[in-house]
């Protein structure tokens, strides 16, 4: 593989291969599950910090 985007292509169609039919629309789609008060909180900050950084200033709601 040549880039990064030719391993997300492989990446896709690979996955794609594993989920035949109408269900597969989501192997081109990256999801992430977090607590909705941490989600709040990083709203409000209207910022993405490290870990380290959100523990620091006492942002993350539950860990």
């Amino acid at each position: 593989m040549n880039s990064k985007l030719d391993f997300i292509k492989y990446f896709q169609k690979t996955l794609s291969t594993r989920f035949q039919g109408a269900q597969n629309w989501w192997t081109k789609y990256l999801f992430h599950f977090t607590d909705i008060n941490n989600t709040l909180s990083i709203l409000e900050y209207n910022s993405l910090l490290s870990r380290d950084e959100t523990i620091r200033l006492g942002l993350m709601k539950n860990d």
